[in-house]
Formats: structure tokens, sequence, C-alpha cells
């Protein structure tokens, strides 16, 4: 009983730590995002606001994403939109409404493929293959993940490759189910 009362403490207290860091983080992002005019930087900040807020509020970071991409759309910034429609697509899976998750990704996939960003290519199609896998459709969902896993690879990305890996490991536990 001991060890599980010093387990609970310690957990507790390190899931503390992380909600104080992202408090932190957001009211500097906040603050920042009131001292900064329209253009690059803001609708960086909107999109790195509505990324942060994906854990806190699903609301908030919508909210954040549609004015960067409203924002991007004006000044014709294909990176910030790119952005946008990722953590836009990624707010929809999280909201259980999987057919706009996969059009927002999409468009941002799009976006990567024009510029050439592997980087983004890859984050979107690990997000599109996790909203497959909740879909069940596990060949899809296998296929979008191998093309992020190369990519990763290609461009030396060993933390994304182990999110990819995650990936395929819920994939492998889905289609055990």
């Amino acid at each position: 009983m001991k060890r599980f009362t010093l387990l609970f403490w310690l957990v507790a207290l390190f899931f503390n730590g992380i909600t104080a860091h992202a408090k932190h983080e957001l009211d500097s992002l906040l603050n920042a995002l009131q001292h900064t005019e329209n253009g690059k930087k803001r609708i960086d900040l909107l999109n790195n606001l509505a990324l942060a807020y994906t854990l806190i509020s699903i609301d908030d970071a919508e909210k954040f994403a549609t004015q960067a991409i409203g924002q991007s759309r004006e000044t014709n910034y294909k990176a910030g939109l790119a952005e946008g429609y990722k953590i836009l697509g990624a707010t929809y899976y999280v909201k259980g409404e999987h057919d706009k998750a996969i059009e927002y990704s999409y468009e941002a996939l799009k976006l990567y493929e024009a510029s050439e960003d592997k980087a983004g290519q890859s984050d979107v199609f690990n997000n599109m293959a996790i909203v497959f896998t909740a879909r069940a459709d596990i060949e899809r969902a296998y296929n979008l993940s191998t093309r992020s896993l190369g990519l990763k690879r290609e461009i030396g990305d060993s933390l994304g490759v182990a999110k990819v890996i995650l990936t395929l490991g819920e994939m492998y536990m889905k289609q055990k189910q």
C-alpha cells in the first residue's frame, strides 16, 4: 500500500509540474501575441497557441488555428497555412469528426508537398494514419504510417521515428481487437 501511495504522489507531482510548465508556456505565447503585429510572426504564434491548446481546450485550439489560417490566406503565408490546416485536422480528430480531420490534413499535405517540406508531410501522414486507425481502416493507416516512417528516417528525425512506431503499435493493437 505504501508503494502505491508513493507512486501516486510521484505521478501527481510529475503531472502537476507538466501542467505548470504548460500554463507558463501558454501565458508567454499569449503575452507575445498581444505585442505582435500582423504577419508571419503573429501567424506562427497563433499556430503555436493552437498546438498548445490541443491538450487543454480543443475549442481554443480550433479558434487559434482558424485565426492562423485566415491570416495566412490574407498574407499568402503558405507555411503558416499548412501548419494551421495540420493543427485544425488534429482538433477535428480529437472532436471525433474524422471526415473533417482528413479533409484539413489533405489540405496541409498538399501545401507541404508543394514546398517539399518532408517534416510537414511526415507529420501529416502520421496524423492521418491515426485517424484511419480510429476508423479501423488499418490497411490505409499502415500505408500512411510507412510513408511517414520513411520520411522521418530520410530527414534523420529519431523522435519522429519513435512516434510513428507508436502509431504502428496502436494499429497492431487495434487489429488484434
